[in-house]
Parts: structure tokens; C-alpha cells; sequence
């Protein structure tokens, strides 16, 4: 207990009383248990992930389903990006606890899949992420970074096809495809599609801010500054009236308010600024 109140501070004192605990004999199961937990969060503290890790397995040695080690360990093996390591205690875990989660396995083969794709390795990257979308159907994940697959191989086509699988299974996700989803369609020559695209995102989360804006500058883009400025002011009254949101609504106003109504909308800009300073 002493080691333990001591790691914050001094976390070196505190492995050496742990370590020390280590060589008395006789000791209950139970303490050996306690005193290999308390190395491993030491050894963890001071950021020696190895170390940590060896000692966790320690206590699977003496008790093959411990729950605690078997968590710990997972989280060590994802902080080292040993995926198959981190997908062997899931796998375990879950067979202990009886909560089976195929989504939680299949990001490991998404973790995989992008060691792949940064090293070029697109085929096997794509067999792994088809395998994720076989082993849980509506994780999102997956379809996107098929999709930037698609892209680096200029399949537009698929690509999009992806990103919109992923919009539908992750909409408070979909603004990491914002960019790419209008480049390819623009390639495509489809770029009228892009308002369409970003009204069924906003079908599948009505909330998304991101979307809105989007939306919002395309409606602007075609001279349809009074649908764009409905469209924000909408989101507003929901409760979304963050700057982003207000500096919008005012660039959309330029050319359909008067200056004092301009003048209103600045102030309520400062305003939010004001209470973000605070």
C-alpha cells in the first residue's frame, strides 16, 4: 500500500519497495497477485511498457483467467501496437465474461490494415479490412479507409461507394470524408452530387454540424443564400450556436441583411467570445 500511495510522486521508490516484496517466501497467491500488479503500474508509471507487461503476465501464471491482468495487458499490447497481442486478450476477455463484441475485435484488423496502407501494401490491407466488414457488418471504420484505398487507386467510383457505406454506419464520423468525398466526386465530373451527398448526411445525424456548414457553402456556392441562411439558422435553434455556426450564418448574410442586422450578429459573435475567454 505504501508503494502504491508513493508512485505519483516518486513512482522509482515505489518499484523498489515493490520489488522488494518480491523475494519473501511463503507469500498467499493472492499478495503475489497484488504485489505483480503493483510492478506492472509501476513499470508503466515510469513509461517501460516491456517491463510492464512481463510482470502482468505473471499473474496470469498464477491465475490464467484474471480479469485485471488480462485488460491491463490488453491495453499495454494496443499502447505497443502488437495487434495480435491486444487481440488475444480481447478474445479472452470476452470469453471470460461471456460479452462477446465482434466489433471490438475487428479493429484490430483495422489497426493492421493501416500499418499495411502506410507501407504500400494495399492488397493485403484491403483482404484484412474485408475481413473486418465479414466479422462485424456495421462497423464503419472499414469502409473508410477502403474507400482512400479505392482512391489512391483511382477508383472513384468505389471509393465513393465506401465513404457512403460509412457515412450511413458512422454518421458523427462522416466529417473525416468530407474532403476526400467532394475531390472524388468533382473528379468524376459529379460534383452536383455533393449537395445530395450532404443532405443524407445530415438525414442520418441532424445534428452534424460539419454536414450543416458543407451543406450550407454548396447552397451558397449555387446563389441560394436564403435556403443556406434557413439551413444554419435551424441548427441554431437546436442549440449548436458555436462561432463556427455564427460566422457562417454572417457570411451568408453579406448580401440579403442591412448593416444593422450585420451589426446584430457581430455583437453575438463577441459575445461568445467573450464567454469563451472566461
Amino acid at each position: 500500500q505504501l508503494g502504491s500511495i508513493l508512485r505519483d510522486d516518486d513512482p522509482q521508490r515505489a518499484l523498489k519497495i515493490h520489488q522488494m516484496l518480491t523475494v519473501r517466501p511463503n507469500l498467499d497467491q493472492n499478495i503475489q497477485i497484488e504485489i505483480y500488479k503493483s510492478l506492472a503500474l509501476d513499470y508503466e508509471t515510469i513509461g517501460d511498457l516491456k517491463r510492464s507487461k512481463r510482470e502482468a503476465e505473471q499473474i496470469l501464471i498464477i491465475e490464467k483467467q484474471n480479469q485485471w491482468a488480462l485488460l491491463f495487458l490488453l491495453n499495454i499490447g494496443e499502447k505497443l501496437k502488437d495487434w495480435d497481442y491486444a487481440e488475444d486478450k480481447a478474445k479472452r476477455l470476452q470469453k471470460i465474461t461471456g460479452n462477446y463484441n465482434n466489433k471490438e475485435l475487428a479493429k484490430y484488423l483495422v489497426y493492421r490494415s493501416d500499418e499495411k496502407i502506410k507501407q504500400n501494401e494495399f492488397e493485403a490491407a484491403e483482404l484484412l479490412l474485408n475481413n473486418a466488414i465479414k466479422q462485424a457488418p456495421e462497423y464503419g471504420t472499414p469502409h473508410k479507409f477502403l474507400g482512400e484505398i479505392k482512391m489512391v487507386k483511382r477508383d472513384l467510383v468505389r471509393a465513393v461507394e465506401y465513404w457512403e457505406n460509412f457515412v450511413r454506419l458512422s454518421p458523427k464520423d462522416s466529417h473525416k470524408i468530407f474532403d476526400n468525398m467532394e475531390s472524388a466526386l468533382f473528379d468524376l465530373g459529379r460534383y452536383s452530387e455533393v449537395e445530395n451527398f450532404y443532405r443524407k448526411v445530415l438525414e442520418n445525424d441532424s445534428t452534424n454540424v460539419a454536414g450543416t456548414l458543407r451543406l450550407a457553402n454548396v447552397l451558397n456556392e449555387k446563389g441560394e443564400d436564403q435556403a443556406a441562411v434557413k439551413l444554419i439558422e435551424g441548427i441554431i435553434n437546436n442549440g449548436s450556436a458555436n462561432i463556427s455556426i455564427l460566422l457562417m450564418k454572417l457570411k451568408l448574410s453579406l448580401s440579403i441583411q442591412t448593416p444593422a442586422e450585420l451589426g446584430h450578429q457581430i455583437d453575438a459573435i463577441l459575445n461568445q467570445l467573450e464567454m469563451a475567454d472566461e
